[in-house]
C-alpha cells in the first residue's frame, strides 16, 4: 500500500497512523501545494513546501517507510534523492511520451 500526502494528514501528524498500512508515502506536489493553499505545480521551492518534505521525510525514517514525490526533470530529481527521497518520479508518463515524439518529429523534418 503506498499514501499519497495532503496537508490535512501533515497538519495534524495523521501521516505517522498512515504509516501502519503503508509501504510507502508519495507526494504529488501540485496535490500537496493546492491542499495547502499555494496552487499546483511541481519541482516546488516555496519553504512551506519544502518545510512539509521534511516533515514526511522525517516521519518515514522514524517509521522504516520508503518515502516518494513525483518531479518533472531529472535536475530537481536528484535533488530530491539528495534530501532523502527513495523513490522519485522524473516526468510524467505524458511529458516524456511528448518529448520522446516531438524529436521524432524533428528528426524526421530535418531529413
Amino acid at each position: 500500500v503506498c499514501v499519497c500526502v495532503c496537508a490535512a494528514c501533515i497538519e495534524t501528524d495523521t501521516v505517522a497512523l498512515l504509516f501502519r498500512a503503508a509501504a510507502g508515502i508519495y507526494i504529488g506536489p501540485s496535490d500537496l501545494g493546492t491542499s495547502m493553499g499555494l496552487g499546483p505545480g511541481v519541482d516546488r521551492r516555496e519553504p512551506e513546501m519544502l518545510q512539509a518534505f521534511d516533515k514526511v521525510l522525517a516521519a518515514c525514517a522514524k517509521a522504516n517507510v520508503v518515502a516518494g514525490i513525483h518531479t518533472a526533470n531529472a535536475d530537481y530529481a536528484k535533488e530530491m534523492v539528495a534530501k532523502g527521497f527513495k523513490l522519485v518520479t522524473a516526468a510524467s508518463d505524458f511529458g516524456a511520451l511528448s518529448s520522446g515524439l516531438s524529436a521524432v518529429s524533428k528528426a524526421l523534418q530535418s531529413e
